[in-house]
């Protein structure tokens, strides 16, 4: 049995596959955007360490959201 969530995937990987249009143009296709993350900052600048659980780690620590794919997708 297909759980809801599993099928919702499915259907969205369907309609993702079939509305598609790789030839579509858009005014978006226009835009660029320039990166310019903390110009006024030099890197030197920037401390990268975070503490969590009383621990101080070198970086930041980063916890994605995993979920497990629908079957078809693994095809």
């Amino acid at each position: 049995m297909t759980s809801k969530q599993s099928h919702r995937k499915d259907e969205h990987v369907s309609l993702a596959e079939k509305f598609y249009d790789s030839t579509a143009e858009s005014a978006f296709d226009q835009v660029r955007i320039l990166h310019q993350s903390l110009p006024e900052l030099a890197l030197t600048d920037v401390e990268p360490a975070t503490k969590f659980n009383g621990v101080t780690l070198p970086y930041p620590l980063l916890i994605e959201a995993m979920t497990v794919g629908a079957q078809l997708l693994a095809n």
